[in-house]
């Protein structure tokens, strides 16, 4: 009987988390990546409604300002655990 094993791959920005997912594909093992599943998040209209409302200035005529967003969530705890609250429950 083969033994199905997870892996969990975590790591900061730049650390080489796709790259070592993207190795385990060419291996054939199946992947889950929140980083893709949030991309898919931020093309959605109602994700974007719900980060308009916490965070009204990164939505703009539609798309979500990721620079922005990124540098309210990195200088400011309490605004990165109000995106935390919101995102990660749609995650996963």
């Amino acid at each position: 009987m083969t033994q199905s094993k997870k892996i969990a791959v975590a790591g900061g920005i730049g650390s080489g988390k796709s790259t070592v997912l993207n190795i385990l594909k060419k291996h054939g093992c199946a992947v889950f990546s929140c980083d893709e599943i949030y991309a898919e998040l931020c093309a959605d209209a109602e994700f974007l409604y719900g980060l308009s409302v916490l965070f009204p200035e990164v939505v703009k005529a539609g798309r979500l300002d990721r620079a922005l967003l990124s540098s309210m969530i990195f200088s400011d705890p309490q605004a990165r655990a109000k995106l935390n609250d919101y995102t990660h429950p749609l995650i996963m």
